[in-house]
């Protein structure tokens, strides 16, 4: 179907995901890989864009009825929205909680 080429690795266990990603990562790195230097700065959207993005698409798919009102009130489409590695918790989500995912797995 042309969507794997050859070289391509395809890992089924997923406990072997891991470790086949880290070796992976120091092949590239014994080959000498570097990430491209970038000579322009990339910027990112803002709350502008992202009010229109608001008003056009997601109203739109609720008014068309291919989303529900939950799906746009989920913290990725709420006005309460915080970028990551900010410490803003997103709407409707508890305390206790927003702090362990936060902190992450123990």
């Amino acid at each position: 179907m042309g969507f794997l080429d050859e070289d391509d690795r395809v890992v089924m266990n997923l406990d072997h995901l891991t470790s086949a990603a880290k070796r992976e990562v120091l092949d590239l790195l014994a080959d000498g890989y570097a990430p491209p230097i970038h000579d322009k700065p990339i910027y990112a959207p803002g709350k502008v864009v992202r009010a229109a993005i608001e008003a056009s698409v997601i109203k739109t798919l609720l008014w068309d009825r291919y989303a529900t009102e939950y799906d746009a009130s989920s913290p990725a489409t709420s006005s309460g929205y915080s970028p990551a590695g900010t410490s803003r918790r997103p709407n409707g989500c508890p305390r206790n909680i927003y702090s362990s995912l936060r902190r992450g797995p123990s």
